[in-house]
């Protein structure tokens, strides 16, 4: 995996186990629906289809999902500061 997006996956130290890698914490249904999950927050990002969504080159796709948490964490840094509590 590129190190450009290293932060957009909890990778742990490379180790098949779950339980390294951090997805011991994952829900269900985003260890088995995940990537169609993500591939919906792209399709509505870019405002193109489900289907279109699939067809994004890698490198855009990424780089969508990396503005995606980007923006999710920095929305969320801004609750707290608001509101003084964790989001």
């Amino acid at each position: 995996m590129d190190k450009e997006f290293a932060g957009l996956f909890d990778i742990g130290n490379g180790e098949e186990d779950d339980t390294l890698s951090g997805r011991s914490s994952v829900s269900n249904f985003m260890r088995y629906y995940g990537w169609i999950y993500q591939t919906e927050l792209v399709a509505a990002f870019e405002k193109v289809t489900l289907e279109q969504a699939y067809e994004i080159p890698t490198l855009q796709y990424l780089n969508d999902l990396a503005y995606l948490k980007a923006k999710g964490e920095y929305e969320a840094e801004q609750l707290r500061k608001a509101y003084g509590k964790k989001y």
